[in-house]
């Protein structure tokens, strides 16, 4: 799936995943996708090598058809259905996902900011992919704490600074915790920007 398109990213607060009653929801809908993931691969791995098995079969093959060849045919075609069948209901549980989802963020009380955060992304991968952490100065009290650390984060990322709020992500990772890389570091700040109300 991933190679015609990027696979939805969802930021949500944890104020949201607990009133909407969401995480509950969320957490066996992930479930059901990984087992039917599981089983599809499973399945696939156990047809690619029936396939290998039939190629060498048929390789060495004179010509004659016999009951044995039939068979394999038969039970390679059983396999392929069945792996085409459980390709569905994988579908069928990611699109019940994201159908949970968007009943939720229907709510009148739910604010969707996806356009927002999705641009806001983009930005920052951006920046991360151009900045050095000498680039900009930061200020050692900006860095203080982690809770000081991220309000000054918010306020740069208000003021559309993102090769300054790249700069202090890599300052405060490199002075208090290993964050993981740039981009999965992009999405946390927009996770809490998001809770703090970033517009």
């Amino acid at each position: 799936m991933t190679t015609y398109s990027e696979c939805p990213t969802v930021f949500v607060d944890a104020e949201t995943l607990m009133s909407c009653g969401l995480l509950e929801t969320l957490k066996f809908s992930v479930l059901e996708l990984q087992e039917h993931l599981d089983t599809y691969n499973a399945k696939r791995e156990a047809a690619e090598q029936w396939l290998k098995d039939c190629k060498r079969t048929f390789g060495t093959d004179d010509g004659i058809h016999g009951a044995s060849t039939d068979a394999q045919e038969l039970e390679l075609c059983r396999r392929l259905y069945k792996l085409h069948f459980q390709l569905l209901l994988l579908f069928q549980a990611y699109c019940k996902l994201i159908s949970q989802v968007n009943v939720v963020k229907k709510e009148a009380e739910v604010i969707n900011m996806s356009e927002e955060l999705a641009q806001l992304e983009a930005c920052l991968k951006e920046a991360a992919a151009y900045s050095s952490i000498e680039d900009t100065d930061i200020p050692e009290a900006s860095q203080s704490s982690t809770e000081t650390a991220i309000h000054s984060l918010i306020e740069t990322l208000r003021n559309k600074e993102f090769f300054s709020a790249i700069a202090q992500v890599k300052a405060f990772r490199y002075c208090k915790m290993p964050f993981a890389n740039i981009p999965d570091l992009a999405r946390m700040q927009l996770g809490v920007s998001l809770n703090q109300g970033l517009t």
